[in-house]
């Protein structure tokens, strides 16, 4: 038992969360999840490739991304600019996203337009055209945004502190990838990446809305004829190891500073995530009710905003601890900061701030499946990293076993804070070495 346990009425178990009711069908070389819901005459699509810029190879940090914008800019049957006016008729929302793990391609649609969508969507998977002319625009756009970002702080400090961790490689870079690498892209490296990454990978496919299990798939069976799934490990370089306990200052003038510290963690499939992402939320994840608001904000007052943040991913995670101060205050900020995270791995948590922790966390997932895009992109997630269509359940009943004593041994086995990279954006004559 521990302090302050004693005569404490035993935890209510957590809610029972229902997850959106949902029909899997495998062929072997695609998955297709379709989940019937006709309240709207709307269908919320997905297309994901699981393959990211984990997969760039070095010196190509950034080709998984540019690949991924071209997809929808023409294939060998449509122009850009007519598939850009099929997307405007249709009158849904269109998206590309890749990240470390996946790329995935989003559209919602009215019902009637869902044949003609389905059908546009697998001719992008299937037969892009990757035209030089695009590709040379999306280069320069994708220059532009790298450019952007390395002009923050933020984008500075998050830069710096991926490739401590990682060097350039894996997580170690922004899926946008790298200004020098991008620079030398040739329109050759974008179709090498399909044929090699993206080609003959298992695909899934996720339907939410009005929409009618058996019938999309057969539709999907007929334009997927002939892909062919072929054993693909998706393995990347190997990442060197993480410079911890290293303190990098990059000098800007600037009133405040912006200061990251982190570590590797978990990845996404350890049975320790759920947790960590409990004492994530203790210690800075839970905004105002966080240790680290508490000390740092409400009784010093030294920055407006301070959290933590857990990103566990395919092949290992991001712990994360991240404030704003002015340069003179960062030495104090960041001894609290070390000191709370220090003492979540030294002392239980109170059983009221375990409480509201797994209460939020609970609480709040449903928010993830508040609307058929919502929910065909978690669907999409869930089945990538293998979680099932049932994982809400799943979640909320791990979250309610979370107790005391696991939170200080994960704390203990998962947080280092006294070798975490520390990355200060600011006056270094003020920030000091």
């Amino acid at each position: 038992m521990f302090p302050g346990e004693a005569g404490l009425p035993r935890e209510p178990q957590a809610l029972d969360l229902k997850g959106p009711r949902a029909e899997k069908f495998d062929s072997g070389d695609f998955v297709s999840l379709v989940s019937q819901q006709r309240e709207l005459p709307v269908v919320a699509l997905r297309l994901m490739i699981p393959t990211g810029s984990w997969e760039d190879p070095p010196g190509k940090e950034g080709i998984a991304h540019l690949t991924a914008q071209l997809l929808p800019e023409g294939t060998r049957r449509r122009a850009p600019a007519q598939i850009h006016e099929l997307l405007d008729r249709a009158g849904g929302r269109f998206f590309v996203e890749a990240n470390g793990d996946y790329t995935m391609l989003g559209l919602s649609v009215v019902q009637k337009d869902l044949a003609s969508a389905l059908e546009l969507m697998v001719e992008l998977l299937r037969e892009p055209a990757f035209l030089e002319e695009e590709f040379h625009r999306r280069k320069q756009r994708l220059l532009g945004e790298i450019a952007l970002q390395e002009d923050r702080p933020g984008g500075l400090a998050h830069r710096a502190l991926l490739q401590a961790l990682w060097g350039t490689s894996g997580y170690g870079h922004d899926p946008r990838g790298l200004k020098e690498a991008v620079q030398n892209f040739q329109p050759e490296d974008v179709t090498r990446h399909y044929q090699e990454r993206i080609q003959g990978r298992r695909i899934i496919f996720v339907a939410v809305g009005d929409v009618g299990p058996e019938s999309f798939q057969e539709r999907l069976s007929r334009l997927m004829l002939g892909w062919t799934a072929g054993e693909r490990p998706g393995n990347g370089p190997e990442s060197p190891q993480p410079q911890e306990g290293s303190r990098i200052i990059i000098h800007r003038d600037l009133p405040q500073a912006t200061v990251l510290l982190g570590q590797r963690c978990l990845p996404r499939a350890h049975p320790d995530v759920y947790a960590l992402w409990v004492l994530n939320h203790v210690l800075g994840g839970g905004g105002f009710a966080s240790r680290l608001m508490e000390e740092i904000r409400s009784r010093r007052g030294l920055a407006y905003a301070v959290s933590s943040s857990l990103e566990p991913r395919m092949r290992g995670g991001l712990f994360r601890v991240g404030f704003q101060t002015e340069n003179r205050n960062v030495s104090q900020a960041l001894e609290i900061a070390l000191e709370q995270s220090e003492l979540v791995r030294k002392e239980p948590v109170s059983p009221k701030e375990l409480e509201e922790a797994k209460a939020f966390l609970v609480g709040s997932f449903p928010m993830r499946l508040d609307s058929l895009s919502s929910t065909a992109g978690s669907l999409a997630l869930w089945e990538l990293y293998g979680l099932g269509v049932d994982y809400p359940g799943k979640f909320a009943a791990r979250i309610g076993e979370v107790d005391q004593a696991e939170l200080l041994r994960v704390a203990r086995e998962h947080l280092r804070p006294e070798s975490w990279t520390r990355v200060m954006v600011g006056r270094k004559d003020l920030i000091g070495n």
